[in-house]
């Protein structure tokens, strides 16, 4: 069986990339509290946050896990920068969407800072997972005059990041060239001197601007800019972190992996697929998770449940698969069925032929007789991913053809692209939510 690799994991989001000098979670609900003291307790869905702990030096383990094994009764002795708001009003306030938790300021004076202070150096990197609302405010500054990475924009549909320095007065640049409104995984480097880079999700860096004065001494959350208080952030931040130094492309790799487990932990559902790394990707935004990764085809992905057992809520099923025999496929999933304790869920895969080609007419046969057999376990993944296009000609012409869209997904290549994984991890959660699964 070519491509079958076994072995349970759990997505474990606290569990943090050593290569992150700060980092923060919104997922470990024992890193925050409503006073700026560590006192008042932990806050829920609308309740102020006024301390953020720092978990990058916690060493996989959770806030509330650490302070117990340390015998810490004061949240503020935990080594690292924590993210303190500077008065009780500047406190944002914690959100839950779905399976996510996240700060949200109240776009007026909210602004948390790190505790002690920390210089990141002349050269530094920060991968985040964000929000943009609407054009206008500092996401988060690098000076202690509050200059930073803000969102710059003549309309909300035209968001872009981008670099404010104060010592430059006014020098805005393109950190992006697309639109950075929306969810997003963000990565920023800057180069000591020599320039700074950005780039949104999975994209390559973009070029090289305008570095940054150093010192870069003044870590801050959501903060105004210095002489524009008028224009503060408008969006979320769900968790992220800041590093000293360059991040290789493998430490990179390591930092992005921690958004994708920035998801609440309490939830448990099974991944199953054949698509190479898929179960971290759809499972990113879906919570705590067990995966097998990459079976090869829905036969292997039977064997490979059979070996192992799934005690979980729900099994979530997706093949990535360019042939589908639909007697098969009723056999492996009536297999998986048979072997876990959870509901059963399956995502038809992406079509590979447009409307109306003799290939596809077989496609839709196969995909009908798998609804007569699961009925409501199979989730139309078509129609949501069609109504998640980006408005181009490109995506209007795949949308047209009966296929989804290109900037979900390559069909040459067989490539799920970033937003296709955050698309198709929405619909999962919303039909396990829906389902009364989660």
């Amino acid at each position: 069986m070519i491509g079958l690799e076994l072995g349970l994991r759990q997505m474990w989001s606290p569990a943090p990339s050593p290569n992150f000098d700060v980092q923060y979670n919104l997922a470990d609900q024992g890193s925050l509290f409503v006073g700026r003291d560590g006192t008042g307790g932990a806050p829920g869905d609308g309740d102020p946050v006024g301390l953020m702990l720092d978990v990058a030096q916690l060493k996989g383990r959770t806030a509330t896990q650490y302070m117990a094994q340390n015998a810490i009764t004061d949240p503020l002795t935990v080594p690292g920068h924590h993210m303190v708001a500077l008065t009780d009003a500047a406190r944002p306030t914690l959100r839950r969407d779905g399976p996510f938790w996240y700060l949200e300021p109240d776009g007026v004076d909210d602004i948390m800072v790190a505790t002690p202070a920390l210089d990141l150096g002349p050269t530094w990197s920060h991968v985040g997972l964000w929000m943009a609302t609407a054009s206008g405010g500092n996401a988060f500054a690098v000076h202690d005059d509050r200059s930073g990475i803000f969102l710059h924009g003549s309309n909300p549909e035209n968001v872009r990041l981008r670099a404010w320095d104060q010592a430059a007065q006014g020098a805005t640049l393109d950190l992006s060239s697309g639109n950075a409104r929306g969810l997003h995984s963000w990565t920023i480097v800057q180069h000591g001197a020599a320039s700074i880079q950005g780039g949104l999700d999975d994209d390559p860096f973009l070029s090289p601007l305008d570095p940054f004065t150093y010192p870069n001494n003044g870590l801050a959350l959501f903060s105004r800019e210095y002489d524009r208080a008028a224009s503060p952030f408008k969006g979320r931040f769900y968790g992220g972190g800041w590093a000293k130094g360059v991040l290789e492309p493998f430490e990179m790799d390591a930092a992005r992996r921690f958004t994708d487990g920035l998801a609440d932990l309490t939830r448990k559902v099974a991944i199953v697929t054949d698509w190479n790394g898929g179960a971290a990707q759809l499972s990113r935004f879906v919570g705590r998770t067990t995966r097998i990764d990459a079976p090869s085809t829905l036969a292997d992905m039977a064997i490979a449940v059979e070996a192992h057992g799934l005690q979980q809520q729900a099994v979530a099923v997706f093949e990535e698969a360019r042939e589908l025999n639909a007697s098969q496929a009723i056999t492996a999933l009536n297999m998986i069925a048979a072997e876990t304790a959870g509901s059963l869920l399956y995502l038809t895969p992406p079509p590979h032929h447009a409307s109306g080609t003799p290939e596809r007419t077989a496609w839709d046969a196969d995909q009908s007789a798998l609804v007569a057999e699961f009925g409501t376990a199979v989730i139309d993944t078509l129609s949501h991913m069609q109504a998640n296009g980006d408005g181009s000609a490109n995506d209007n012409a795949d949308i047209a053809a009966g296929l989804w869209p290109r900037s979900l997904y390559n069909i040459p290549a067989h490539a799920m692209q970033f937003k296709g994984a955050r698309v198709l991890s929405q619909l999962l959660w919303s039909t396990l939510r829906t389902e009364g699964l989660v």
